[in-house]
């Protein structure tokens, strides 16, 4: 068998172990996903970063399994006074005191929207139009998530994570250019 098909059928072989093992051992599979690519070209993770002038935002998804925003049915469905409306629309939101909960309030029933792993963060709100809520809040200097509430429905329909890139940017300023 010539030595270039040797290899290959080496490659194949140790790239099937490893990938057998990794529905076993979760740790194995980024060695059975380079194994299968160890002769793909290397990439400059930093190649776009080195390209901004300053920091920039990074949005990533949110699984809705690991969404940290509790929704929860109110009792009082009554709109407070100073209750926020879009310009037309049928529906209001009101901040607690401490601008970590924001209540919404529509014709039937009212929804109360927090995120109880960060209570002391603000939960900014804004309307996008006469039913959509854009939430926002910072867990710290710079990561947040924001989150796009269709009051009609009493529902998340978007959610993501966000970066302030100045981590990554400061990252790659000061690694040498490959």
């Amino acid at each position: 068998m010539p030595s270039r098909v040797r290899a290959q059928s080496e490659a194949f072989l140790v790239s099937a172990s490893l990938a057998a093992l990794s529905s076993f051992l979760p740790s194995t599979a980024f060695a059975a996903t380079a194994a299968k690519h160890r002769t793909a070209r290397v990439v400059d993770e930093c190649a776009d970063v080195r390209r901004w002038t300053a920091p920039q935002i990074i949005y990533s998804d949110l699984a809705a399994v690991d969404d940290v925003l509790r929704v929860t049915g109110s009792a009082n469905a009554s709109q407070p006074e100073g209750c926020q409306q879009p310009r037309k629309g049928l529906y209001c939101f009101a901040t607690s005191k401490n601008l970590d909960v924001v209540s919404v309030y529509g014709p039937r029933s009212g929804v109360t929207l927090d995120v109880p792993d960060a209570p002391s963060r603000p939960l900014q709100a804004h309307w996008i139009n006469s039913k959509l809520l854009y939430l926002e809040m910072w867990f710290n200097p710079h990561n947040g998530a924001f989150w796009i509430f269709d009051a009609e429905r009493s529902r998340i329909v978007f959610r993501q994570l966000e970066d302030d890139g100045v981590q990554e940017w400061l990252h790659c300023r000061k690694d040498p250019i490959p």
